[in-house]
């Protein structure tokens, strides 16, 4: 069956049943997978390697630098009219202007209401992840007036650990909105500690095991530094 359109005025394209309003098949048809609305494409599975895809997206523009194909979402945006607009894209480009060169990178958008869609996230041709930064040189590469990738655990007491790029070249650490650790660009270090006027301590361990622990304290009230091993007494330095 070339094309097939039922009494629902679904369309089939190789297929005699169609299961959306557009169905187009290559092979045998699959059963089940959940309720389908508008569209459904079926064929055998490739591998990337195999340059070939089941729904490709092309541009026709000449070739250049960012030229390629954009998937668009988009939704109603007012309550009193069937006004709809674009909200995000997916755009596959191409990363330069060499002709010949097939370098592609792929690239999220996202839509701020009062700036239009931006490029929010980039994936380049080396596979790197850039996050507000659309020439990423490392795995991970994040741009912005304050970069900052967080880690947070929502099991038992919920927290929160940021790591940023801070003001004036400045990498911190920070709990719950609190910085802990801060690094200047001269190598300085900064501790806080918790609550005001807390002693500040650090330890290290022989092995993830439990094996033999050694701990050095900073006395808040008098500024005395104790040092300390597994099952020994302390001893501590007064900076005066």
């Amino acid at each position: 069956y070339a094309l097939v359109v039922d009494d629902e005025n679904n369309v089939g394209i190789g297929n005699s049943a169609p299961r959306a309003i557009l169905d187009v098949l290559s092979g045998t048809a699959n059963t089940g997978g959940g309720a389908i609305d508008v569209g459904l494409f079926t064929g055998v599975t490739r591998a990337m390697t195999d340059h070939v895809a089941l729904l490709q997206l092309q541009s026709n523009t000449a070739q250049a630098a960012d030229a390629g194909a954009t998937l668009g979402f988009g939704a109603l945006v007012t309550n009193s009219s069937t006004a709809a607009d674009m909200l995000a894209v997916i755009k596959g480009a191409k990363e330069n202007g060499t002709t010949g060169n097939k370098d592609g990178y792929l690239a999220f958008g996202t839509r701020e209401h009062s700036a239009g869609i931006t490029e929010a996230m980039r994936i380049d041709s080396d596979g790197n992840v850039g996050i507000g930064e659309s020439s990423p040189d490392r795995q991970l590469h994040i741009t912005g007036g304050e970069a900052i990738f967080r880690l947070e655990n929502t099991a038992g007491t919920a927290k929160y650990w940021d790591f940023g790029a801070w003001d004036a070249g400045k990498l911190y650490i920070a709990e719950n909105a609190n910085k802990r650790i801060v690094i200047d660009a001269g190598g300085v270090f900064e501790f806080s500690s918790a609550t005001n006027n807390a002693d500040i301590s650090f330890r290290w361990q022989e092995n993830a095991m439990g094996g033999e622990c050694r701990r050095m304290t900073i006395d808040a009230g008098n500024f005395n530094w104790y040092f300390q091993s597994a099952g020994g007494s302390a001893t501590h330095l007064t900076i005066a």
